[in-house]
This record gives structure tokens, C-alpha cells and sequence, in this order.
């Protein structure tokens, strides 16, 4: 259910839709004035230059991203995995020479 903003900052409900809606308009009136389409036609022609690209490119960017920061993520946690242990190894040895039992 859509509610309104509240005076923050944060883009969601409302605030969404006004904002596709501007920039629909406005790239409505650019393409009406240097083609001179109807403003109904400039907007379904952008709505449909935007499907297209987001179809096309949009997924297969979004695919790619997600497989790079996957890969990343693995790299991080091994080592973290390594360093962490590292840690713990010379700790253990150090309490184990200074017979630092508690």
C-alpha cells in the first residue's frame, strides 16, 4: 500500500512514481520537440527503450555482478578464514610458552 514519505529522505512509495513519472515527462518533451512525436507516443517510446535495455542488458549486467561479487565474497572468506586462524594458532602458542592457562 502506497503511504506517504514523512518528510525523510528515503525514495520509496510515493516518491518513486513521482520521480519515473518527471523523468518520463521530461524525456517526453525532449524527444516531442526534436522529432515532433505526440507526448503519448514519446513516453511509450521510452517506456519501450527502457524494457528493451533492461531486458537485454539490465539482466545480464545485473548476472554478471552478482557472479563477480560471489567470487569476491569467496576470496574474503577463505581469507578471513586463513587470517583468523593464524591468529589463533599464535595465541594458542604463546599461552602454551608462557603457561598462561587461566
Amino acid at each position: 500500500m502506497l503511504q506517504p514519505n514523512n518528510g525523510t529522505n528515503d525514495p520509496t512509495n510515493v516518491n518513486v512514481f513521482i520521480r519515473i513519472q518527471s523523468d518520463l515527462y521530461a524525456g517526453a518533451i525532449f524527444i516531442e520537440q526534436s522529432l515532433k512525436l505526440d507526448t503519448y507516443a514519446s513516453i511509450f517510446a521510452l517506456l519501450a527503450v527502457a524494457a528493451v535495455f533492461t531486458i537485454t542488458g539490465g539482466l545480464t549486467a545485473v548476472v554478471w555482478t552478482d557472479f563477480v561479487q560471489t567470487i569476491l565474497m569467496i576470496i574474503g572468506a577463505i581469507a578471513l578464514t586463513a587470517i583468523g586462524r593464524s591468529i589463533i594458532i599464535v595465541v594458542y602458542h604463546v599461552i602454551i610458552v608462557y603457561n598462561l592457562y587461566i
